[in-house]
């Protein structure tokens, strides 16, 4: 968001420079997410600060807890729980109409390419398998396991996904990925339904993940994202 920008940029937890960076600063509360380690917690909290501890959600109802959680700890209760309400009728929205669909894509969501032949997906259980699977799709990664994991070739062919969505470039060459061996026998690659996507609606844990799920359902089903729209 552009009311990020100006923030100070404390860099990557995996640099040797971050708590140093984040104890200059000085703040009131510091909310650490999954790539923070319980030394690097336990670091800052022997500098003094308050620290609290958040999980990537599994599910909408873990996201809410955290809006709430958070407004409550920095004394904006009835904002969060607003943006509580606004966020749930929009999933609400959401599963009401996709209940009535009779057919669903198969999707491959691809969070990394570093390694082509077995590139990197969300598993079952995960944020976006749940995001995936309430949009009205089926999730290629559901018979793995994890946030992260990777999917061989053979099992990628073997689903034979509708539709190829790319998380891990916005800059990403559409040409280079249907030219990978072995894609060009998917039905996406066939059809042209590969998309980029930005990662942010869907590695972040935050509001914008119901954007990413609304994202989805215009990819998947345009006509129910119209009506919801209209």
């Amino acid at each position: 968001p552009k009311t990020a920008l100006s923030v100070p940029d404390v860099g990557s937890p995996a640099e040797a420079e971050f708590i140093y960076a984040v104890v200059a600063l000085q703040p009131d509360l510091v909310v650490a997410g999954d790539d923070i380690s319980a030394d690097q917690v336990a670091s800052l909290q022997a500098q003094g600060l308050v620290v609290y501890t958040i999980n990537y959600p599994k599910d909408f109802e873990e996201l809410y807890k955290t809006i709430n959680d958070l407004g409550s700890l920095t004394g904006h209760d009835s904002e969060a729980q607003s943006l509580v309400e606004s966020l749930a009728a929009r999933v609400i929205a959401i599963q009401s109409e996709v209940k009535k669909i009779t057919s669903r894509p198969m999707v491959f969501f691809e969070l990394s390419a570093a390694d082509p032949n077995n590139p990197v997906t969300s598993g079952r259980g995960s944020m976006i398998d749940l995001m995936i699977t309430t949009a009205g799709g089926k999730n290629t990664g559901t018979s793995l396991k994890g946030n992260q994991a990777q999917i061989s070739l053979k099992e990628l062919a073997k689903q034979n996904p509708d539709i190829i969505l790319l998380a891990d470039s916005a800059d990403i060459d559409l040409s280079q990925v249907k030219a990978r061996t072995g894609w060009s026998s998917i039905n996406a690659v066939a059809k042209n339904q590969i998309f980029s996507v930005n990662s942010e609606l869907f590695n972040t844990s935050g509001p914008r993940l119901v954007d990413g799920l609304e994202l989805l359902l215009r990819l998947l089903h345009p006509e129910i994202f119209r009506a919801i729209s209209n």
